[in-house]
């Protein structure tokens, strides 16, 4: 299986292999796809978070991943409405709902590159979903 990872901000998902094709749905960083082909500069995807298929630019994915390991199965999330993320070279523009892998509290590695983050996070691990956590978030 063939899984990149978004590595900005946002990547669009159109219906057709075409840069004026209908927008299907978003790519947000750090959402894992499975590329079922390419055709010239673009490839076909099944996104994995929610199975949605469409076509993204190639060049909006990072290198293939070697495998999922555990530690990717349990993700973090930016609760914050948009932040930057740096990657050592510069800053990259993200928004709610970005995916961290291996997060640490500061910083997370992605598609072999370490990333700095310092807005808020959401770690279902660390914290159980209840209706006063979605109040206190939705009033953040």
């Amino acid at each position: 299986m063939n899984i990149k990872i978004c590595e900005l901000g946002a990547v669009s998902v159109r219906k057709d292999a075409k840069e004026d094709s209908l927008l299907t749905s978003q790519l947000l960083f750090g959402d894992m796809v499975s590329v079922l082909t390419e055709i010239k500069s673009w490839s076909y995807v099944v996104i994995l978070r929610d199975k949605h298929e469409g076509w993204v630019l190639t060049a909006q994915l990072s290198a293939a991943i070697e495998a999922v390991d555990e530690s990717m199965r349990k993700p973090s999330y930016s609760i914050d409405l948009a932040h930057m993320i740096n990657d050592g070279t510069g800053e990259i523009p993200i928004v709610i709902g970005a995916t961290f892998y291996k997060f640490d509290g500061m910083s997370c590695v992605q598609g072999g590159k370490r990333y700095i983050y310092n807005g808020s996070i959401y770690n279902p691990v660390h914290i159980h979903p209840s209706v006063a956590l979605a109040l206190k978030l939705a009033h953040k």
